[in-house]
Formats: structure tokens, C-alpha cells, sequence
């Protein structure tokens, strides 16, 4: 498959390719990201219903039984955008290596590789938490530069801890160049949706009281360009791996 690179390209060539592996999967990709956006929409109300009564109830006992229903529902978001994050990369390499998969051969997969998911997301979020207490720069380094560890999961098969590293090792020498490359399109998606914010205030008098114009609308923009993220990412960790091994990749996905 064309998209599938045999050799390090330009940024410009890796949007390219991202955009339209993005078009490529787009169909077997939306319902996971669907999923996604409807968890986060069910976080939200959780969250908009119990945190008004825990920041004006101080220590009362009543208040502090809605802590559990807010844990549980961060719970259930996380768990399932790790399984679905995991299905979607898995459904991402199977299209460019022109295997075949299903919706629940994808999802059986994110379960089995969630407790090493799960984990990696842990050290993920440890080693933020470290490099942001040392100093911010450090810790806006490890986000990008740890961040592939589910390319590395789940299309190298490593464990949690090695993910990471493994993820460091190919970003440490290419930080700005993978920053630039997804400054751009992330530019573009705070642009859209300042532009809705702008939409919602002007048309908020129009929709009945109670409904949240905004917060539905961006919901479903985040399921529409999620899944062009996933794919932007997957050719971005390529792109690092053809940098860091040169020839030899294609050797080895070859005997994968």
C-alpha cells in the first residue's frame, strides 16, 4: 500500500499521508471514537452534577457519598478510551498491512492489552507529574516525547515499561520535528473550536434552557477528528522508527 512508507518523509509528506490514511479508515474507525465521545459526554454530566455539591458542602458526610459515583465514572471513561485507544491503532496497522479484522477482534484486543495499558498509563502520568514538579520544561518534554507508547504496545508487541522507553529512544533525537507535526493540525482543531464557542454564545438564546449547545457539538467534533489523531500518530511513530533503523524496518515487519 502506497501510504505504508519504506522511507523517512517530509513533515508536509507525513500530513499528507496522515490525512489520507485518516480518509482510508475513517469508516473503521468512528463508531470507537463515537464510543469515546459518548463516555466523555457521560463523565461530564457526572462531573456537573456532583462537584457543585462537594465545593459547597465543605466535609459534610452526604457530600462525600457522591465521591465514589465521580471516581467510578472517571473510571469507566479512562478504561474504556484505553481499550478503544488500543483497538484503533490495532484496526490502523491491520488496514496499511492489508490484514483483516472485525469491530470485536479489535476491542477482545484492547481488553487483553489494557493491564499493560493501564500500567504504562500510570508511569505515563508519574513521570509527567516528576518532570512538571522539577521544572514545567521537563515535563512538557516527557508528555511528547512518551507519548507513542501505544504505537509501541500495541504494533511491537513491548511491554508497559519498555513501551515508553522505546518511545523516549525514538522521539529524544526528532522532539520539534514530531512537536511541529502535530502543532500544525492542532492548531487547526483550537481554531474550529474557538470559532464554535464564538457560534454558541451567538445562537445560546435560540436552543432550549438547559441544553448545552457547545458541549454536544464539540463532543461530536472530538469523535469526527480523534480518530485523524490516532492516524497522524501512527505514521508520525513510523516515520521515527524509519529514522532510527533505516532499512532494517522493513526487514523486521516483514518477519511480524
Amino acid at each position: 500500500m502506497s501510504l505504508l512508507a519504506e522511507h523517512p518523509n517530509t513533515i508536509a509528506k507525513v500530513l499528507d499521508s496522515s490525512f489520507k490514511l485518516y480518509l482510508l479508515s475513517f469508516r473503521k474507525l468512528i463508531g470507537m471514537a463515537l464510543i469515546i465521545a459518548a463516555a466523555a459526554m457521560v463523565f461530564n454530566v457526572v462531573v456537573q452534577m456532583t462537584m457543585p455539591t462537594l465545593q459547597n458542602s465543605g466535609n459534610d458526610p452526604a457530600a462525600m457519598q457522591s465521591l465514589p459515583l465521580l471516581f467510578g465514572a472517571l473510571l469507566v471513561y479512562g478504561l474504556t478510551a484505553m481499550i478503544l485507544y488500543v483497538a484503533m491503532v490495532y484496526r490502523i496497522d491491520n488496514l496499511l498491512h492489508e490484514n483483516e479484522d472485525s469491530f470485536a477482534e479489535a476491542i477482545m484486543l484492547g481488553v487483553k492489552k489494557l493491564p499493560s495499558m493501564l500500567w504504562a498509563t500510570i508511569l505515563y502520568m508519574l513521570a509527567l507529574a516528576v518532570g512538571s514538579l522539577l521544572l514545567v520544561i521537563p515535563g512538557i518534554i516527557l508528555w511528547l516525547s512518551l507519548a507513542f507508547f501505544p504505537y509501541v504496545l500495541v504494533v511491537d508487541g513491548e511491554g508497559a515499561y519498555q513501551s515508553l522507553k522505546s518511545s523516549h529512544q525514538l522521539v529524544w533525537g526528532n522532539w520539534w520535528r514530531t512537536m511541529t507535526v502535530f502543532m500544525v493540525p492542532g492548531i487547526i482543531i483550537m481554531i474550529v473550536f474557538f470559532m464554535l464557542g464564538i457560534i454558541a454564545g451567538v445562537t445560546g438564546s435560540l436552543v432550549p434552557q438547559g441544553f448545552n449547545w457547545f458541549d454536544a457539538v464539540s463532543n461530536l467534533f472530538v469523535a469526527i477528528y480523534l480518530p485523524y489523531f490516532y492516524c497522524l500518530g501512527y505514521v508520525q511513530y513510523r516515520d521515527l522508527k524509519l529514522r532510527a533503523y533505516g532499512g532494517d524496518l522493513e526487514a523486521r515487519l516483514a518477519v511480524q
